[in-house]
């Protein structure tokens, strides 16, 4: 009994300086997290701008403007918080407490953009189907295997399921409206390359200019019954006149670690013990 106390009391100041290291380390950390409030307006109209994107640059943390253009945001004090929204030009700003407006301004390029349709092509501005377009810069930035699964996240809407990663069998399942979509025979989209039907895996990522994905039934008309589904227009990159040779090299390096099995009794008296100790926990 003396012993224990002796040991006790040798333990006691080792627990209390362990104490103070974890409150000062907490206190540190409430310090280091700064709350920044506001609201996202339109620069000329002073309207709220709704569904606005909010994230702190080169990170995933991030939330978006609520029906008042309102927002609440956590971040470190310092960091720079990227405003977008589709229409809108991004703007940038430092992260500081307490409350800001955002105005953000109507960008004209964004409608002025020329989009592939199924009878040629149109200026976003005069567009009345459901349209979404794709442009190479966000493909490249991915490092994907295949075409399908590079589109994950990139239309609103639109589902991308990888159902294996076996290499060769690792190709998504696309679905324009999502759960949402027709399903009859075959619920896949029709695949235009270029103008003719194929597969959408038979091309390489980094060959890719644009993609329209036809959403509505206005914007696939053309395609009849096979575009039901909604259609996926591909276009490839091409040669261009006078622009000097240019060689590109893309790689990808992945590691995967084995799962561990798990550990095995090794005779029948192991597993009598253990499950003794079960009855008495219970």
């Amino acid at each position: 009994m003396k012993r224990n106390l002796i040991s006790g009391r040798r333990i006691m100041p080792y627990l209390l300086m362990c104490l103070t290291f974890l409150f000062f380390s907490i206190s540190l950390y409430a310090q280091n997290i700064i709350t920044v409030e506001g609201q996202v307006l339109d620069k000329g109209t002073n309207d709220p701008v709704i569904g606005a994107s909010i994230v702190e640059k080169g990170t995933s943390n991030g939330t978006i403007t609520d029906l008042n253009g309102n927002f609440t945001f956590k971040v470190k004090p310092g960091v720079v918080i990227a405003f977008t929204s589709i229409g809108y030009k991004s703007v940038e700003q430092s992260a500081k407490s307490g409350e800001i407006i955002v105005y953000m301004e109507e960008d004209s390029k964004t409608l002025e953009e020329v989009v592939i349709v199924g009878y040629g092509v149109q200026k976003k501005v005069n567009l009345t189907g459901s349209v979404a377009t794709v442009g190479a810069s966000k493909l490249e930035s991915r490092a994907m295997p295949n075409l399908s699964t590079s589109l994950t996240g990139l239309a609103a809407g639109m589902s991308v399921r990888q159902g294996s990663g076996n290499p060769g069998d690792d190709g998504a399942n696309i679905r324009v409206r999502g759960i949402g979509t027709f399903d009859g025979n075959s619920r896949s989209p029709m695949v235009v390359i270029d103008g003719a039907i194929a597969d959408i895996n038979s091309v390489n990522p980094e060959d890719v200019e644009s993609i329209s994905v036809l959403k509505d039934a206005a914007a696939s008309s053309i395609y009849g019954s096979r575009g039901a589904n909604g259609v996926i227009l591909v276009t490839t990159k091409k040669g261009r006149t006078g622009a000097a040779p240019r060689v590109t090299y893309t790689g990808i390096y992945t590691q995967e670690k084995a799962s561990s099995s798990f550990e095995l009794l090794s005779d029948y008296a192991d597993y009598m013990e253990l499950f003794n100790m079960a009855q008495l926990s219970s």
